[in-house]
């Protein structure tokens, strides 16, 4: 019985495609699911923004996802295909703001020091201190949101297909939630191939209806195609 194998962190390898004509991405072949059963779900709003996880089927896992004033989004993945152990969100916002409020804390707690330090009006020293003290607070909700979101990847083509906030409603569901997920997946890959052939098929063709879907652009598709080919080369 063949078996996909764990997860590849290379997420930028350029491996030279090989002859699999065997392998039909016609968008009519692909692989289409009647919402039957819910296993599990998880809501997350923040702000006007709200992203609603639901497993169902057993192996399948739908995203929607709606924030005022913009289109909405709904797909659905195919939990075979999925790594269940995600990364670490680096978001450009928050990294961002991170650095700005670790140099501002660091310009606080030298001030005292300082000018301030030496200046005989005690206001502004107490001021120095305040700053010290509000420049920290802000450094800790900076690095708790900062490493407050959960990328998720393809299994072989290590492509972007969705993320989710750690501690939205609160830890302990999302935890839960994760645990499921992770379940589910095992489930959906084990004893479904007789071979690498037909698994690969099925994969190549889930990342062309991901793309179909607008979960992927065309970039990420090529690069998850090539990293998948090498996969079962």
């Amino acid at each position: 019985m063949f078996r996909p194998r764990g997860r590849k962190m290379n997420t930028s390898a350029t491996a030279a495609d090989h002859d699999y004509e065997h392998v039909f991405l016609i968008s009519d072949e692909l692989e289409e699911v009647e919402f039957r059963s819910v296993d599990a779900a998880l809501e997350q709003a923040a702000g006007n923004a709200c992203h609603r996880f639901t497993i169902f089927n057993g192996g399948y896992l739908r995203v929607s996802s709606e924030t005022a004033g913009q289109v909405s989004r709904d797909y659905w993945i195919n939990l075979a295909f999925l790594d269940p152990q995600p990364f670490r969100h680096w978001s450009a916002t928050w990294s961002t703001a991170s650095g700005i409020s670790a140099v501002a804390a660091l310009i606080a707690i030298a001030l005292p020091h300082g000018s301030f330090g030496t200046s005989p009006d005690a206001y502004l020293s107490a001021a120095a201190w305040l700053a010290v003290i509000a420049s920290l607070v802000f450094l800790c909700v900076v690095v708790t949101r900062f490493f407050g979101e959960y990328l998720f990847l393809s299994l072989h083509g290590r492509a972007p297909v969705f993320q989710i906030s750690s501690n939205r409603p609160d830890r302990r569901q999302v935890k839960a939630f994760l645990d499921h997920l992770r379940g589910a997946a095992g489930k959906a890959r084990a004893g479904q191939w007789d071979s690498p052939g037909s698994y690969l098929r099925d994969e190549m063709k889930e990342h062309r209806r991901l793309q179909n879907a607008g979960v992927l652009n065309e970039a990420q598709f090529q690069a998850a195609r090539r990293l998948i080919l090498r996969a079962h080369d």
